[in-house]
């Protein structure tokens, strides 16, 4: 898998996997951090980390939507599966919803920790 892609399973409510996948737009290859969920939470962080002031591009599959943080997720104008995500100087916790575009319904959640640029 190229060092600038990272892929989020999910679990969607009906049991079936969701794939939200994340390519950076940086060069740093420490802008994605996957560490264990026994690593996460012994230090009390979200296993999927992204990296303040780096910028992604997101998919998902199609007739699917991610809802978030307007000032972080940014839907594209021509395909509302994918878009961009700029956490700028945002550092902390993210909750994400992953929304059926016909129904509204919500199918999935995902937990990003959006770390330091500082740091590490």
């Amino acid at each position: 898998m190229s060092e600038n892609k990272k892929i989020l399973s999910l679990t969607a409510q009906d049991g079936s996997e969701i794939r939200l996948e994340f390519h950076s737009e940086s060069t740093d290859p420490d802008s994605f951090n996957i560490i264990t969920e026994a690593e996460a939470a012994e230090n009390g962080v979200v296993a999927f980390q992204l990296k303040e002031e780096c910028s992604y591009e997101y998919g998902l599959p199609d007739g699917l939507q991610l809802k978030g943080d307007p000032r972080v997720v940014r839907p594209s104008k021509i395909n509302s599966s994918s878009g961009r995500f700029t956490p700028g100087i945002f550092v902390g916790t993210l909750e994400l919803d992953v929304i059926d575009k016909t129904t509204s319904n919500k199918k999935s959640e995902a937990v990003l920790e959006i770390c330091s640029a500082k740091i590490g």
